[in-house]
């Protein structure tokens, strides 16, 4: 429930007019500036401020690395780490620095780790790396006690682990043998106890609570089903490979099934990946050895929902259970109903009535008594003056919660649930309507009309909701092909779309409204193209320039719909209810938001959408098809972009005094340019002043971490140098810092008493410094991480670069890659003739592996493969033999690695090489330094 839909509850109850909802609407505060705005204004413009000027930084430093040497860039790295970690520990009793600093050295502990792999590429395997950051990071979560440190590692730990366990299973599928199940037991071992070590029962010496807990449990759960399933087919369907993630899983349904213990998350997450396992297993025994038809495909379906139901039923009945045994809330609601009762006839309306019938609460609304939003109380007292209501009472009695207690783990569980049920009979009725058209065409008029049947239902069991939700949706796929496949794909678009809006009107689910927001925001548009395309291909246009307005309108429509008055649209058709109207423009905002994420490009450290930096509205100019369009939109773009960074100016300063201030205005003007140099700013900026003004603050969040995502794409974007976007973001650091500065200035001249730039001290912190706690002295650990890490890497570093000084030079000869897999991203597979007539594997077979590879090397440098040696006895070699110790992946020799890593952007120099030059110390360990062309000559790497 929201403070929004409470309001809504109110005047849809009481009959007001649009004038007494506006009113109601005011009252709550839902149109003046938070109370907290001028508190937090400073400091959030302080921490933009701090992330700008680190975010130029590791610009400036990316544009400078390739000048700079190996040690420079380990000099670089480590100083970061230490520094990062010496601050965690100065800070550490005050708590956020302290975690903060403390995550940083986390994520730059994994980062030097990473470059020391890659700088000397021994062919260590990636499990290595994540086992080794994880046990060098475990002082510092230690030292912090912090679930945010917390759940990160375990994301780590269980990374490393589930990495070990894969390269143990492919090492037996590339031998041809069914794997064993040691590495399966030992990997489920050890994802369980990072799991239990995370409970919060130890949460005096980890500082674990239950979220970090969650977190731990559902990577095991994940682990638990991805390696059983692996294991399960490695062995040809044997239900023994099953046995032990069926026996974790089942141990934590039934640990965390009790009443004691219940947790419903980690219980729905347990439950589902129980059943995916027997889903497998059912799926096998029906499914295979030739038996794949129709009928065995309906009758695992029936299976799976069969399960699924019964399953949910089993959870929600734990979880009614569990509720009760918590303390009984009703006297404290019945005197919450009195107090409220008597305060409402003490204002002077009604007062005969607070103790009538009408006043109690219905028992699913006697929570609702203890006012669930603060900001209500003023609204309620509002009815109550007015003569809408006799008293907060019976204001509070019109709140319309949900039906049932819905647990969110509990819905996605059963919506996972009901599309593995629904899968089978998709495919079995993919298999009847493959025949013709109409026959899909049918099948999908059905389904629509049977699954919105269900859902119109007053009452609907969960599970047959979320299965009408999946059959609906398959319902939808079957008409649009069977229309497309009829007449053609435009006359599909146009009947999807009528069927999605008659969806808007006939359905009330929010977050089904939600998604109905965000398919319209994507079909209408294509709608749109198809009216002004050539033929029946909509993204061929007439005139490129004839749909420059509709990104822009796309994205107007949220805000306009946001700022009207909530007397003005409550009785709109299609928008009746409050949750119906809020969840359809949240899709579409969050549509429209991914649209401009996907054009700005790939964003800083993340694997995001590949393109440019333009687009407004998600719109991709690479349709247009003249030179005159595309230069229309080479300005038109910048110009919409900067006209929404105003507009959002406008909307935010004309609700909230603050902005008004010359500061801000500065700032805004600042914002604007960027939105003219950033394309797809614009729109996040004038989306996060609606959302912010309107006090929609998830909406408001996620149009935060949209501009950061366009923020953080400039690392990508390829028309200014790194040089320039540093310096740039320095600039707009040192203004926004300034900005702050005389924001504060102004903010304490206006209010002596108050001091915006500081926030008081949480009580634990304080008690954490008065009190030399056990606690206290554990944030010493944090200093192991720098120094554990220094332990580790430095002799390694130090033995590799005498390796690369004095090491002996081979060049030895590429085999033939699949040329799909040769350039992927910012490496290229590797391989290496192992074998005399030039292959890369060795052509013997043999069932032990080979634990040497000797070659011949010539006065160039060039080696060439002799033999392969299968014991560690290590013969006396000729005068021109050399020796290299060989790893093993997938079953097969490994010459130290079998990639080699480049910088981005320069794959085409390195689609010319030939040869792989390493260098050889005397005790055979090898390491590759670098690749060379056909006449032996080095690939410079800068």
């Amino acid at each position: 429930m929201t403070l929004r839909q409470d309001l809504f509850d109110l005047a849809r109850h009481f009959g007001l007019n649009p004038a007494q909802g506006t009113a109601l609407h005011t009252a709550a505060g839902m149109d003046v500036q938070p109370a907290a705005a001028n508190r937090l204004a400073v400091p959030s413009l302080t921490l933009l401020a701090a992330m700008l000027a680190g975010f130029g930084v590791i610009l400036w430093i990316a544009a400078n690395w390739g000048l700079w040497s190996r040690s420079t860039h380990f000099a670089l790295l480590g100083g970061l780490l230490l520094a990062s970690s010496a601050g965690a520990w100065v800070l550490a009793p005050r708590r956020g620095a302290g975690v903060a600093l403390g995550l940083v050295a986390l994520a730059t502990l994994g980062g030097l780790l990473a470059y020391f792999g890659q700088t000397y590429q021994t062919g260590a395997d990636p499990w290595q790396l994540f086992a080794l950051w994880t046990g060098l990071a475990l002082p510092l979560c230690l030292g912090l006690r912090s679930r945010v440190l917390w759940m990160p590692w375990s994301l780590i730990a269980n990374t490393a682990i589930s990495l070990w366990a894969w390269a143990q299973l492919e090492r037996w599928v590339g031998a041809g043998t069914p794997p064993t199940m040691t590495p399966l037991l030992l990997a489920l071992g050890a994802s369980a106890l990072v799991s239990m070590a995370l409970h919060p029962a130890w949460r005096a010496w980890t500082g674990s609570d239950r979220l970090a807990h969650r977190v731990a449990v559902f990577w095991t759960v994940l682990l638990t089903g991805s390696l059983s399933l692996m294991q399960f087919l490695s062995h040809m369907g044997q239900v023994v490979a099953l046995l032990p993630g069926l026996a974790l899983l089942g141990a934590a349904v039934a640990w965390y099934g009790m009443r004691r213990h219940f947790d419903v998350f980690i219980l729905s997450a347990a439950t589902l990946a129980a059943l995916v396992l027997l889903f497998a297993l059912v799926a096998e025994k029906l499914l295979g050895r030739g038996y794949f038809d129709q009928f065995n495909l309906a009758l695992l379906g029936m299976v799976a929902m069969l399960a699924l139901a019964g399953a949910v039923a089993w959870i929600m009945k734990r979880h009614r259970l569990a509720g009760a045994a918590l303390p009984d809330p009703a006297s404290a609601s019945a005197s919450a109903s009195a107090s409220a009762s008597g305060s409402g006839s003490g204002s002077g309306s009604g007062s005969g009535s607070g103790g009538s019938h009408d006043d109690k609460l219905h028992p699913a609304n006697a929570a609702a008594a203890s006012l669930p939003h603060q900001a209500l109380a003023p609204a309620l007292d509002l009815g109550v003056a007015q003569g809408w209501w006799t008293s907060r009472a019976r204001g509070l009695s019109a709140l319309q919660p949900d039906e049932q207690e819905r647990p969110w783990a509990v819905v996605l569980l059963t919506a996972l649930g009901a599309w593995l049920a629904v899968l089978p009979f998709v495919a079995a009725l993919t298999m009847f309507a493959s025949s013709t058209e109409t026959i899909a065409l049918s099948l999908g008029v059905l389904l629509c009309a049977g699954s919105l049947w269900l859902l119109r239902r007053p009452r609907l069991a969960l599970f047959a909701e979320q299965l009408a939700y999946a059959l609906l949706v398959t319902g939808l796929a079957f008409v649009t092909l069977g229309v497309s496949g009829l007449w053609n794909e435009r006359a599909a678009l146009w009947v999807l779309t009528a069927l999605l809006l008659m969806l808007v009107w006939a359905l009330r689910a929010p977050w089904l409204q939600l998604l109905l927001g965000a398919a319209l925001c994507t079909l209408i548009p294509m709608l749109a193209a198809s009216l002004l395309s050539r033929g029946t291909d909509y993204w061929l246009l007439d005139q490129p320039w004839s749909l420059a307005w509709l990104p822009a309108v796309m994205a107007l429509a949220w805000p306009v719909a946001m700022l009207l008055r909530p007397g003005r649209w409550q009785g709109m058709p299609l928008v009746r209810h409050a949750a119906r109207r809020e969840a359809f423009w949240a899709g579409w905002m969050l549509t429209v938001l991914v649209q401009q994420a996907a054009s700005a490009g790939m964003t800083f450290m993340l694997a995001g959408m590949m393109g440019g930096g333009g687009g407004g509205g998600g719109w991709n100019p690479d349709i247009l098809t003249d030179a005159s369009g595309l230069q229309f939109w080479q300005w038109w773009l910048p110009l919409s972009s900067g006209l929404f960074a105003v507009a959002g100016y406008a909307i935010a300063a004309q609700r909230w005094p603050l902005l008004r201030h010359p500061a801000l205005g500065l700032l805004a003007v600042l914002l604007t340019i960027a939105a003219w140099f950033l394309p797809s700013l614009g729109i996040p900026l004038c989306f996060l002043a609606t959302a912010a003004v309107t006090q929609r603050w998830r909406l408001a969040a996620a149009s935060a971490l949209a501009v950061g995502w366009v923020v953080g794409a400039i690392y990508y974007q390829t028309d200014y140098l790194l040089v320039h976007k540093a310096l740039s973001l320095l600039a707009l650091a040192l203004v926004v810092g300034a900005v702050a500065l005389w924001l504060q200035r102004s903010l304490v001249a206006a209010d002596p008493l108050r001091s915006p730039g500081m926030l008081p001290a949480s009580p634990a912190s304080s008690t954490l410094v008065a009190n030399p706690s056990p606690q206290r002295l554990r944030r010493h650990l944090v200093l192991l991480a720098p120094l554990g890490a220094a332990a580790v890497l430095v002799p390694g570093l130090m033995q590799n670069e005498a390796l690369i000084r004095d090491g002996e030079r081979l060049l030895i000869k590429l085999a033939p890659v699949d040329p799909r897999s040769l350039l992927q991203g910012d490496y290229m597979a590797l391989a290496f003739e192992l074998s005399p007539d030039g292959s890369r594997m060795p052509s013997e077979e043999n069932a032990i592996p080979a634990t040497y590879a000797v070659f011949r090397r010539e006065a160039s440098g060039l080696a060439t493969i002799q033999r392969l040696e299968y014991d560690e006895s290590r013969p006396a070699l000729a005068a021109n033999e050399r020796r290299i110790r060989l790893g093993q992946k997938n079953g097969q020799p490994l010459l130290v690695t079998d990639a080699w890593h480049f910088k981005e952007g320069t794959g085409e120099r390195w689609a010319q090489a030939a040869y792989g030059d390493f260098r050889l110390r005397s005790d055979g360990r090898a390491l590759l330094v670098g690749l060379a062309d056909a006449q032996l000559r080095p690939i410079p790497k800068d």
